[in-house]
């Protein structure tokens, strides 16, 4: 299990929670969400500055390929510049490639609380990635979960100061081309 904050900790169990092993001190870091794809790889989402008082890290995802030891910068992104990550969704799906039953991995990095509504695709297992700008559905994005390759949701808002929002549900049926709000 792990465990990350706003102050740029990120802590590591391997018994049930009965005892905890801090992985990192990052300050300037806001620890807003983790998603692995196994014990050892894994990504690190941090909210990035311009919300909260102290976070200066602008790098919005971090990945580990030695289960958290060590913590590296994703730099293969494309589209509109990422700004922060609220959420990360790990999705494993069945396929079958030239007759043989594999698996395919897709990872998305969504955010931000405050605002800009965008979300990050990787459907190669996080060796590249893809953003897009979700402004037309929502201000931010707070939560994403795809339950299979087509279907997903995101918890969204309507507005980026927290005092004017209301909260959003969007639903795709169509792997993240299309959203609606229900």
């Amino acid at each position: 299990g792990w465990y990350g904050n706003g102050k740029g900790f990120i802590y590591k169990t391997e018994d049930g929670g009965k005892s905890w092993k801090k992985q990192l001190h990052k300050p300037g870091t806001f620890v807003r969400a983790l998603g692995f794809i196994d014990e050892k790889h894994g990504y690190m989402g941090n909210i990035g500055p311009h919300y909260f008082p102290g976070v200066e890290d602008s790098n919005p995802l971090y990945q580990t390929h030695d289960g958290g030891r060590t913590w590296k910068i994703v730099k293969a992104v494309s589209g509109n510049d990422l700004k922060g990550v609220c959420a990360i969704d790990v999705l494993k799906a069945e396929f079958i490639n030239s007759g043989i039953r594999d698996e395919r991995i897709t990872v998305r990095a969504a955010g931000r609380v405050g605002s800009p509504a965008q979300m990050a695709t990787s459907r190669d297992g996080g060796k590249t990635w893809k953003t897009e700008n979700l402004s037309k559905h929502a201000a931010m994005i707070l939560d994403v979960k795809f339950i299979n390759e087509s279907t997903g949701f995101l918890c969204a808002a309507s507005h980026p100061d927290m005092k004017k929002t209301n909260g959003k549900i969007l639903k795709t049926i169509d792997g993240g081309v299309t959203w609606k709000t229900v």
